[in-house]
């Protein structure tokens, strides 16, 4: 089971997934470093079991089919400094996405988030890069809508979406900041 967490709005996997049930999932660790590969059939899980996990939109319920290790010779290691501030707490609050207080992306938003970005107010372009270089980074909207100022932004950036694995004895689970766990 995956939590689907609120990321670019976009729901392409979601979408995905309700289209076509067969995934491939690639876990990493970048701590020791390994990987394993799981396939499988997802399904969503849109009942009140997500309530479980604060901050969760939809459950993806995973049947596997095949589970292997994946060599990690070229995984470089990387060692954890913090927990992302866009990790949602126990009650499953989270600060508004700094991307989503762009004007240009306003009109795509939910309704909740145009609210809370009007409340937080609007930053340009500018605000947001010197945001994202002195590290309140999160990762934006999904690439497609994106104007090419904002692409090139955040080429230099893609490596700050990293999601953290856990590995125990029998179980991988998932964890991360929220554009980390977003299902898209």
């Amino acid at each position: 089971m995956l939590p689907c967490y609120d990321g670019n709005g976009i729901f392409l996997s979601i979408g995905n997934i309700a289209a076509d049930p067969k995934i491939g999932l690639l876990f990493m660790d970048f701590e020791r470093p390994r990987r394993l590969r799981v396939q499988g059939l997802a399904r969503l899980d849109e009942s009140a079991a997500r309530d479980a996990i604060p901050g969760a939109l939809f459950l993806v319920r995973v049947a596997p089919l095949h589970i292997f290790v994946n060599c990690p010779r070229y995984v470089h290691k990387y060692t954890r400094a913090e927990t992302s501030k866009y990790v949602p707490d126990e009650d499953g609050s989270a600060p508004l996405a700094q991307w989503k207080r762009l004007q240009i992306v306003h009109d795509s938003l939910s309704p909740v988030d145009q609210a809370a970005a009007e409340s937080a107010g609007f930053i340009s372009l500018e605000e947001y890069e010197a945001k994202v270089e002195a590290g309140d980074v999160d990762c934006g909207p999904h690439v497609c809508c994106w104007p090419l100022e904002m692409l090139l932004l955040e080429a230099k950036n893609v490596r700050s979406c990293i999601t953290e694995v856990v590995f125990a004895d029998d179980a991988v689970a998932c964890s991360g900041s929220n554009p980390d766990r977003s299902a898209s």
